[in-house]
């Protein structure tokens, strides 16, 4: 829940100035909070435009704060479901967010706003992207998003060069006290050493050792940005080749029923990875958000309590700082150690972790734009299924249809064999990608081989200026190994570049081929079922037809035979005759039963009655005792004679006589 006082208080402050307090926005709806949070926005960002959410549809209104929130960096996801179902701790949450980052940060939102609604790309169609001109503009957008991005990033450097003067003026004269003690450290230092013999060499030899290491590092930095790109450009190499197999399986297995094969394997797959993979991950998340909530609950109670722990902070910062220190030294005087072999080994294996990383979300978003183009075909063949049951073709247009499909079949196989030429370069190309980087690992190797003799060498006496010429020697014999390997690496990134947009540009012609072609191959499969139906029909309407022939030629038959009609005629009157008499015994039978029915009516009439009467007095009898319910003697006697009487006649009409239990009708009343 939203901290509804801290809330209240920053909605009563500029820029928003609404005077409210935690007990009027607590009895506020859920309407009228949803209100507060689109004003709220309209005040942070002036894109978005005050609007009032009683004449705005509820789906329209929070598709319109989640693109809001989504601009500002909102952390997590919508609760869409939460708001629909009325809940305002979702909103209290949002608000109290909002007032966070205003606080912390002021005009942060504002910037966020901006930025985020020129960055967001416009929602299209799935079935628009195919276009070549929607494709355009979304290349126009991208780099207009780009330049809009460049001349932020100048405005704010611009913005952040203005200084005042009086700052700059400080910041100059402590430059100067820092000079001046810097001088005066220089001075000391010159007359620690200047009794030092060969002064000047040393000097020298430390200004080398110190350009090449720079060096050194300058060429490890281009060495692994290097690395990095060409890891980049391996994973969209390896993402082409498998989109391209995939798209060779799907010509070369291209049924529908395979195609929802492989979809019903592939959905499998992902419900798997979201019942098992999914909850253990958030049952850990969950786990460690409870162990923070934890720790966060207990707080600090005291000030001698925040003291202690930022001593034990700076502790540990000095210790973090001596063992990165202690580091870089082992680093720049080992490079060939055995903790610098396990890093790279380490890094080695984080690469190949996150490529594979990249090719499961590369293959998960495969696999949606697949499932999303089967979507779009099946509700393609549903439409031409409904066009082709209005009407069938003639052969005219059958055979103008075959001619136009043989036409682009050659389109397509030349189209196919060229893409087939290009997978074949790109392997041609993953292989020597591959070879280059053993042939970089060899090199390796070898220098570290190198360096550990040249370090188990120097544990000799040797003389000073010797060292650094071997150092010099061996970073110059690397410099000069890697310069080739360098440039080829260049060379391949650009034949890359230029074979990913072929590949590209044959991908989108062979996929308007084949989107064109499964199109009209569709439509006259479905024609071809509509022709199937209605032969199918026209079959049972023959066979019909057919099995009602005989019956027609017996009924014309007897029409042209007037004495058969005679005897037919003869003979349903008979059987009218009987149904008849039938129907008058019948009725007969049912007046006489109806008279025997009174006698027996009048009798059951008079069981109820004394069942009433009966369960009347046994109520009475449980509720007031024995003594009230005798009624005070002769109100007892004459309901008892009553009773008998009533069972008499009741036992005598249905044939029965008096009943031997009941004696003189007033102890076995008494007794119930």
């Amino acid at each position: 829940m939203g901290d509804l006082h801290f809330i209240a208080t920053a909605l009563s402050a500029v820029p928003f100035s609404l005077q409210l307090s935690a007990v009027s926005l607590s009895e506020r709806s859920q309407q009228e909070v949803l209100q507060l949070l689109s004003d709220v926005a309209a005040t942070i960002s002036p894109i978005h435009k005050k609007v009032d959410v009683h004449h705005e549809n509820v789906e329209q209104t929070l598709g319109r704060l989640a693109g809001f929130l989504q601009a500002v960096k909102f952390p997590g996801l919508f609760p869409i479901e939460e708001l629909l179902a009325g809940d305002k701790e979702a909103l209290y949450g949002m608000l109290q967010w909002l007032m966070e980052e205003e606080r912390q940060q002021p005009c942060i939102l504002q910037k966020r706003a901006l930025v985020g609604y020129y960055l967001s790309n416009p929602e299209l169609p799935t079935d628009m992207l195919q276009y070549e001109d929607v494709l355009e503009l979304r290349g126009e957008i991208k780099a207009y998003q780009e330049e809009f991005v460049a001349l932020h990033k100048q405005t704010d450097a611009n913005r952040g060069a203005r200084r005042d003067a009086g700052e700059l003026k400080a910041e100059l004269l402590q430059l100067e006290d820092q000079k001046e003690r810097l001088a005066e450290k220089v001075a000391r230092a010159k007359a620690k050493i200047k009794d030092v013999p060969e002064l000047a060499t040393w000097q020298d030899a430390c200004a080398a050792l110190r350009a090449q290491q720079e060096e050194e590092a300058a060429l490890k930095l281009q060495l692994s940005q290097q690395q990095q790109q060409l890891e980049g450009t391996e994973a969209k190499l390896q993402r082409a080749l498998a989109h391209l197999r995939e798209v060779r399986l799907t010509a070369m297995d291209g049924s529908s029923a395979k195609l929802l094969e492989q979809m019903h394997e592939e959905v499998g797959q992902l419900q798997l990875a979201v019942q098992q993979t999914l909850p253990r991950e958030k049952e850990r998340k969950a786990k460690r958000l409870q162990a923070i909530a934890q720790v966060l609950g207990q707080g600090v109670n005291t000030e001698e309590d925040v003291q202690q722990q930022q001593a034990t902070l700076r502790m540990l910062q000095a210790d973090v700082q001596t063992i990165l220190d202690a580091r870089a030294a082992s680093t720049v005087v080992d490079a060939g150690d055995k903790v610098q072999l396990q890093l790279r080994q380490a890094q080695q294996m984080a690469n190949v972790v996150a490529k594979k990383r990249d090719e499961a979300l590369a293959k998960l978003a495969r696999l949606q734009e697949k499932q999303a183009a089967l979507q779009q075909q099946h509700e393609q063949n549903l439409a031409a299924q409904e066009g082709a049951s209005q009407g069938a073709l003639s052969p005219a247009e059958w055979q103008a249809k075959e001619d136009f499909i043989q036409a682009k079949l050659p389109q397509y196989k030349g189209m196919k064999a060229e893409i087939g030429a290009l997978d074949a370069e790109l392997l041609q190309l993953a292989q020597r990608v591959e070879e280059l980087q053993r042939q970089e690992q060899e090199a390796l190797a070898d220098s570290i081989l190198q360096a550990r003799k040249s370090r188990a060498g120097s544990q000799e006496e040797v003389a000073p200026g010797g060292a650094l010429a071997d150092l010099s020697n061996v970073v110059k014999a690397r410099k000069a190994q890697l310069a080739p390997q360098i440039q080829q690496l260049r060379s391949m990134r650009q034949t890359c570049q230029d074979l990913e947009t072929q590949h590209s540009q044959k991908k989108h012609a062979y996929d308007a081929a084949t989107l064109g072609r499964d199109s009209k191959v569709s439509q006259v499969e479905a024609e071809l079922a509509g022709i199937k139906t209605e032969l199918a029909d026209a079959e049972a309407r023959l066979k019909w037809l057919g099995d009602q022939a005989p019956v027609l030629e017996t009924q014309a038959q007897r029409i042209s035979n007037p004495s058969s009609c005679q005897e037919a005629k003869a003979q349903l009157q008979q059987q009218v005759r009987a149904l008849e008499q039938t129907l008058a015994n019948l009725n007969a039978q049912r007046s006489a039963v109806a008279g025997e029915q009174g006698p027996s009516v009048s009798q059951l009439d008079q069981i109820n009655g004394l069942r009433k009467l009966l369960d009347l007095k046994i109520r009475l009898y449980r509720q007031g005792g024995h003594s009230t319910a005798l009624f005070g003697g002769g109100a007892m006697l004459a309901g008892q004679q009553l009773s008998y009487n009533a069972m008499n006649s009741g036992m005598g009409n249905l044939g029965f006589g008096q009943p031997q239990g009941f004696g003189s009708g007033t102890a076995n009343v008494m007794t119930l």
